[in-house]
């Protein structure tokens, strides 16, 4: 995908001032996103069997719809802000992004 910009003024780091007008470092196995949708979620693991000091659970868990604390991470420095007031999250496939013109 490469990297993406935004408008000037649709998001703002209020840690560093970065506005992804321009491309931030590279974050993790990601291409360059300029800011990422963070949300805490809940994953639980059937327990099998209590063994000694060793509780046995299952290889496999389940993702609960509980999804909370949801927040922005800027892609240049990692600071972590509040989602602004009036913004929510719309989920959608890279490709099927309306970045209108001169970023998203």
């Amino acid at each position: 995908m490469g990297w993406m910009t935004f408008k000037p003024g649709r998001l703002v780091c209020p840690h560093c001032g970065y506005d992804g007008t321009t491309p931030p470092q590279k974050h993790h196995d990601y291409d360059y996103t300029p800011f990422f949708w963070l949300e805490d979620a809940t994953a639980g693991w059937k327990i099998l069997a209590v063994n000694g000091d060793t509780i046995q659970a299952t290889e496999t868990y389940d993702l609960y719809d509980d999804w909370f604390n949801p927040r922005i991470q800027c892609g240049r420095c990692f600071g972590e802000f509040p989602v602004p007031e009036g913004k929510t999250a719309g989920f959608i496939e890279p490709d099927q992004a309306d970045w209108g013109e001169g970023g998203a």
